[in-house]
Parts: structure tokens; sequence; C-alpha cells
């Protein structure tokens, strides 16, 4: 179960390295640390440090291991999405079919790239808050269940 939340930040998310896979767009990158709560039972909680470019229609994920190596890389293009983690890789027919096999639910994924880049987008059944513009915030997800907290703290 910790690997699909582990898989869910990906959000996340939320896509595995072929070297012969085209390389996301650079517009947009971000850094930092997030950690995602589902709340059912037994809770399903992991935090992890982060890089994520591209955009919500085209990106990669990459998810460290306390040690800095990469543990699991997550990328995405139309009608392809790679999960690449110990060697391994798990192809989906999109993004939203990975996000929601790796947590059991759909997450906000365009919301996210708002999210990160300090816009507030409002998404049913879910509420941001925020302590800055572009400091740590964390997403709440209330409907439907289960509950889902999404927190991030993007390195500047």
């Amino acid at each position: 179960m910790i690997r699909r939340v582990l898989l869910g930040l990906c959000v996340l998310s939320l896509l595995g390295a072929c070297a012969n896979t085209r390389q996301p767009p650079r517009d947009a990158f971000w850094q930092g640390r997030m950690s995602l709560t589902v709340h059912q039972n037994p809770v399903q909680h992991v935090s992890a440090p982060f890089e994520l470019e591209g955009n919500a229609t085209e990106g990669e994920l990459t998810l460290f291991s306390p040690l800095g190596h990469a543990s699991l890389v997550l990328r995405w293009s139309p009608g392809l999405a790679q999960w690449l983690q110990n060697g391994q890789t798990r192809n989906f027919a999109s993004l939203s079919e990975m996000t929601q096999a790796a947590t059991g639910t759909d997450l906000p994924l365009t919301a996210l790239f708002e999210w990160l880049a300090g816009r507030d987008l409002a998404v049913p059944g879910w509420t941001i808050e925020r302590t800055g513009p572009m400091g740590p915030w964390s997403a709440k997800r209330h409907q439907p269940e289960p509950a889902v907290t999404l927190m991030v703290s993007p390195t500047p």
C-alpha cells in the first residue's frame, strides 16, 4: 500500500525513464519536499524530496531516497505514463490511470502545477492553504472519500 501512496505523489500526481523516451519540456521546474497522506484504514503516508518538471500534459517527477538517490521516476506525455522503480518499468495508458493505480483515487494534476506556480486554482472537493505566495502549502481533499492531504515545501 505504501508503494501506491508513493506513486500518488505523482502527483500528484504522479512517470519511468526509458533511454528512447523524449525528455519533458523544461517550461517549469520545482524541487523541494512533498508528503501525501491518504486518510483511510490504515492511514497511508509517505514523504520524500522531489524534483518536478514539465506540465500536466508532459513532464517528469523524481522522488529521492533519504540518501539522495532517485528512488522513483515518473514520466508522462499524451497517451503514455511510465513508472520506473527498482529497475522495473510499468506502463499506463494515462497519468490519471497511473495515479488511480498508485493511490486508489484521481489527483488534480492540472491544479498541482497551478498550485506550485502560486495560483490557487479552485478544484471541487479540495481546499488549499498557504503560508506565503511561493512558500509551503497544503491541499486537502474532503470529497470524495478517502480524504487526502498533500503538503509541499518548495525549495526556492
